[in-house]
């Protein structure tokens, strides 16, 4: 049972869960109003928007947080910058960067990796002014400082109010989790010694009991993913 425990975890959190249809092992890909997951719509992309069209050769500039250059997409089409040589270790345009083939990554570490944990600009705007403006009188500040300062009370009220929503959410999303795992562990009780298979858990009869139901649910869900329990 702490397997299967563990299992529901992990699926839970990558959102594999609610994917009880299409490529489910790939649910980023899908679309909130056709497959009822927050992915990117990719497939739905492909399908709707991309399907016939020829396409043409563009550059594009990722100021957001980085791209995969070596997904099947993408790998053959990357720009790649022709004053450098790959994997030499040395930074042969004169940029200041090695082996920047395909651009940096200026948000991540210092030799252009990626970095574990990362913030939005907004969170750092506010930890550069901060310390300035957190508990300063602002009757005593001049015009440009006055201006700075406003500047700093939008940010704030963003960046705090931003966090008080993530905590609210991050506390709906634990509820959910102790509901589901309360549920299969209610099932996995049920059960008894019988092995939990499809034919099993088909022949269950879980009444009127909610929490029975969504356990059953769920393992069923599981098995459908091909997951082993």
């Amino acid at each position: 049972m702490k397997k299967l425990i563990y299992l529901l975890t992990f699926v839970f959190i990558s959102g594999s869960l609610f994917a009880q249809q299409g490529d489910n092992r790939n649910w980023h890909h899908l679309d909130l109003a056709q497959d009822s997951m927050y992915g990117v719509s990719t497939h739905k992309a492909y399908k709707d928007l991309l399907n016939g069209k020829q396409g043409t050769t563009v550059i594009v500039a990722v100021l957001d947080s980085g791209v995969d250059f070596d997904h099947e997409d993408l790998k053959d089409v990357m720009w790649v910058n022709p004053g450098e040589i790959a994997g030499n270790g040395i930074d042969d345009d004169g940029n200041g960067y090695v082996d920047d083939i395909h651009g940096w990554n200026f948000i991540g570490g210092k030799n252009g990796e990626n970095v574990d944990k990362d913030t939005y600009e907004v969170t750092r705007v506010y930890n550069s002014l901060r310390y300035k403006y957190e508990n300063v009188d602002s009757s005593k500040l001049n015009k440009k400082q006055l201006k700075e300062y406003k500047f700093f009370q939008e940010v704030k009220e963003e960046v705090v109010g931003n966090a008080e929503k993530a905590e609210k959410n991050f506390e709906r999303i634990k509820v959910q989790r102790d509901n589901l795992l309360t549920s299969v562990i209610k099932m996995a009780e049920a059960m008894g010694d019988k092995e939990i298979t499809s034919e099993n858990l088909n022949e269950f009869d879980p009444g009127e009991d909610e929490n029975l139901i969504m356990g059953k649910q769920i393992i069923q869900g599981l098995l459908m993913n091909g997951d082993k329990i």
